[in-house]
């Protein structure tokens, strides 16, 4: 992955805030799972797993355990600090909104020397289109291969489209769509919280277009809602974040630098 070369004040903005929030987090606190392998170099890749994992069987939806308040606390009775000699293994990525959050974390990962990252994103993919990539059984081979002990999650801007159920097509907001919607997030939150694994997913900003807008505000609604069935899955809502000053859910173009300025 290469990084951008240049990021206006709301795309600094962004990246700021996740690697902020997701490598402060996780190093400032110094309570991280512990490590039973022995670590490897840091791997930065922008598509696919190793060929052997994109070969295992992957995983239905109705296999995968939901993640349990049990699960955590036995994840936290393992707590340890991370060393450079056994790192936090930490993926990142998600759709194409991911692309500069999921590099600025993987850099600001990698800096520490404690925290052995791997970052991906996959451009025009979402929970909707699995027929086009399928995330649930991508990341089947990477949690199956790499076994992150923490996943950083980020989809959602194009699933703002028909979504079939049966034999029958809807799209948003349709409460078809919303449970089916709904089933999948779910159904790939467990998927990912597996083998005591802790989740930070990050919702959608507001868009420019109203009726865009307002389908991200119904993903993340879903997103919200799936988090808080489960203990180890953390939800970041950038909603208000990147929302106009003073106006909840309303674009904003530019947000001020770190002078203060707002540069279109």
């Amino acid at each position: 992955m290469t990084a951008p070369s240049a990021f206006d004040a709301k795309t600094r903005r962004l990246l700021t805030l996740l690697a902020v929030i997701f490598v402060s987090s996780l190093t400032l606190a110094g309570l991280l799972w512990a490590d039973e392998g022995d670590g490897s170099d840091d791997e930065h890749a922008a598509s696919t797993v190793s060929s052997a994992a994109a070969e295992a069987p992957a995983t239905s939806a109705a296999e995968v355990p939901t993640t349990s308040a049990p699960a955590v606390r036995r994840a936290q009775q393992n707590l340890r600090t991370p060393t450079a000699e056994k790192p936090l293994r930490l993926w990142v990525g998600g759709d194409s909104l991911a692309a500069g959050p999921s590099w600025a974390v993987f850099e600001a990962a990698r800096d520490t020397g404690v925290i052995q990252p791997l970052a991906e994103y996959q451009v025009g993919t979402g929970l909707v289109r699995s027929e086009y990539w399928d995330w649930h059984r991508h990341m089947d081979a990477v949690v199956r291969a790499r076994d992150p002990q923490v996943v950083v999650f980020m989809v959602g801007a194009n699933d703002n489209q028909s979504l079939a159920v049966g034999d029958t097509s809807y799209r948003p907001p349709a409460p078809e769509w919303v449970d089916e919607y709904r089933r999948r997030v779910g159904a790939f939150m467990d998927l990912l919280a597996g083998d005591d694994r802790l989740v930070v997913w990050i919702g959608m900003p507001p868009m420019r277009t109203a009726s865009y807008s307002e389908s991200m505000g119904l993903v993340d609604e879903v997103f919200k809602s799936e988090a808080e069935k489960r203990p180890a899955v953390s939800y970041i809502d950038t909603w208000m974040l990147f929302s106009a000053p003073g106006a909840p859910g309303q674009y904003a173009h530019a947000f001020p630098d770190e002078t203060g300025a707002v540069n279109d």
